[in-house]
């Protein structure tokens, strides 16, 4: 696979649906602003709606040592006040717009999306690029963030599926900031001051690394015009690229850990190439063919047609820009039974070819899935924003749903031999016992 392909396959696994990425896609048009934004976008008159997108290289994989939780406290900080309007006049404008506004980070960036009648469209810009490029960070907003990152901290420790993912991210990804959930830690949140945000903001907010996506109905001409006089005070320039070395497991680490209740709680985690790499289209068919849908052999293995031992069970593969995951998990009253049933479905990846109808079966799952998942303009013109910030190329959907036609039986044996080995398992027993014990050996396999 050449390099070209690879980045276009990579990207479309994580981005799931981003339709049109170039001028050579039609009705997409890329436009580069003054201060070095890439702005992307794609005009339709399907609906009444409009969606505008920013993104940036922001995510939480930056965050400093110490200050675990900087790239979302940052991110949320932009919509809790500006040089014009304060955090309580930005929601009151929102809503009595009728406008959407939705915040999301991950370990790789920050999206911010508005979304907004048609008629509404300059004023969606304007709110927009007034909160990325006018923020005031206010020490008081800060605690408000604070406050309520810290609550989300504490819910998910009632989650069975957040606290165990923690716990096998920590030790899968250890040494990598991918080790530490965009969330923070509670240490961290509480370390960070005004500075750091404001610091932050400037290192990394900048024209550069940023991309604005617009999808929806609009005139192209004026929303060129209008994005760039909304957003002419944003920075420019890039900021520093960080190298992240990717981390190598040779050891199986199992990890215990007790919660009251009557079912117990388990995640085992592979660690796969980043979703540039050669082998990522045959790693997500691998996933598909073990846990998307009710036709995966965990669900058979796991589910009510199976051993009927599970509560809740499944696997996917989770998608980075470093480095990725698989992920298993399941929660059953014999959790023995369904961690030894897991490692059999592992096993038989390894040792046997997956049939043709089964294979197939499993890339088309995959496929519709990514064509029909997200089709609103927001998640288009977030995947659209994304996509065009880290690179990617034209036409990749299309290469990349012929580049999974092309992975066949000996191409996903050889991904499970090679990457699904080392796991890091992570055991939640029922019980009171407060001990946690970790047991690693290396033996290699699963």
């Amino acid at each position: 696979m050449g390099v070209a392909l690879r980045h276009r396959t990579a990207v479309a696994v994580v981005l799931v649906i981003l339709v049109c990425a170039s001028v050579s896609v039609a009705g997409v048009k890329k436009h580069e602003l003054p201060n070095d934004v890439t702005l992307v976008t794609a005009p339709h008159t399907w609906n009444r709606i409009v969606a505008v997108t920013f993104a940036v290289d922001a995510g939480s994989k930056y965050d400093p040592p110490g200050r675990r939780g900087l790239s979302i406290v940052t991110a949320n900080m932009l919509s809790r006040g500006t040089d014009t309007m304060s955090g309580l006049e930005i929601s009151e404008e929102l809503d009595g717009r009728g406008m959407r506004l939705e915040i999301q980070t991950n370990p790789d960036y920050v999206v911010i999306t508005v979304q907004a009648a048609d008629t509404q469209f300059d004023a969606a810009v304007d709110i927009l690029a007034d909160m990325v490029t006018h923020s005031t960070f206010d020490s008081k907003r800060l605690l408000e963030v604070q406050g309520s990152l810290h609550d989300r901290l504490v819910a998910e420790k009632d989650d069975d599926f957040s606290t165990t993912y923690t716990k096998l991210a920590k030790t899968l990804f250890e040494g990598h900031p991918y080790a530490y959930r965009e969330l923070g830690t509670a240490d961290g949140i509480d370390a960070i001051t005004r500075q750091d945000v404001v610091s932050y903001y400037n290192e990394r907010y900048l024209g550069g690394d940023s991309v604005i996506a617009v999808v929806g109905n609009f005139d192209r001409s004026h929303a060129v015009e209008k994005i760039t006089e909304a957003f002419s005070d944003y920075p420019g320039g890039r900021a520093k690229r960080a190298t992240f070395e990717p981390v190598e497991r040779d050891e199986t680490t199992e990890i215990e850990y007790y919660r009251a209740g009557v079912t117990g709680f388990a995640a085992v985690g592979f660690l796969v190439p980043g979703m540039f790499d050669d082998d990522y289209a045959a790693v997500e068919v691998l996933a598909a063919v073990l846990g998307n849908g009710t036709s995966s052999r965990m669900y058979q293995a796991l589910g009510p047609d199976g051993a009927a031992i599970a509560d809740v069970a499944g696997a996917y593969a989770h998608g980075k820009f470093e480095q990725s995951e698989i992920l298993f998990y399941v929660r059953s009253e014999d959790i023995d039974e369904a961690t030894d049933i897991i490692d059999g479905v592992v096993e038989g990846v390894h040792t046997e070819p997956v049939p043709d109808e089964e294979l197939a079966r499993a890339v088309a799952r995959f496929k519709g899935m990514v064509t029909i998942k997200e089709q609103t303009n927001a998640a288009q013109a977030s995947r659209l924003a994304v996509g065009a910030m880290a690179g990617l190329d034209v036409d990749f959907m299309e290469e990349f749903f012929a580049e999974l036609e092309q992975v066949d039986a000996g191409d996903v044996m050889a991904a499970a031999r090679e990457y699904l080995v080392n796991p890091v398992k992570v055991i939640q027993r029922p019980g009171h016992e407060a001990k946690r014990r970790v047991k690693s050996s290396r033996r290699g396999g699963i």
